[in-house]
């Protein structure tokens, strides 16, 4: 049986349903299973060009997502590691985070862990 509602107003539906009731887990599922049953009778095609590129675009997204956030995610970390330990960082050494290399975060990453003082994780002797 087809109501032809808009896939807009399904969704704002079923935000509402989900906003007024929390389910047990097993109509949790039973829902979900149905959602999805919905959203691919009502999926329209895909073109393989199309699909091809999105998957293209994904691929070269978390290719970037790793060189890029790798090193955010280092020197956040790091970050996060020295305010612990030594409390509130000057701006020169928070400069030097931001503007490390993965190696450079790599070596004072080790020697935060023996360092006596905040310069000495720096220090280059």
């Amino acid at each position: 049986m087809s109501r032809d509602y808009a896939r807009q107003d399904i969704m704002e539906l079923l935000r509402v349903i989900d906003w007024l009731m929390q389910l047990p887990d097993e109509l949790e599922r039973q829902l979900t299973y149905e959602i999805k049953q919905l959203e691919a009778e009502t999926m329209t095609y895909v073109m393989s060009i199309e699909r091809l590129a999105l998957e293209q675009g994904k691929l070269e997204g978390k290719a970037e997502g790793k060189v890029e956030g790798k090193i955010e995610g280092e020197a956040g970390l790091l970050q996060r590691q020295l305010i612990k330990r030594f409390g509130p960082l000057p701006g020169a050494i928070q400069r030097r985070l931001d503007q490390a290399t993965s190696e450079q975060l790599e070596i004072w990453a080790e020697r935060i862990l023996d360092a006596p003082n905040l310069p000495a994780v720096f220090d280059d002797h």
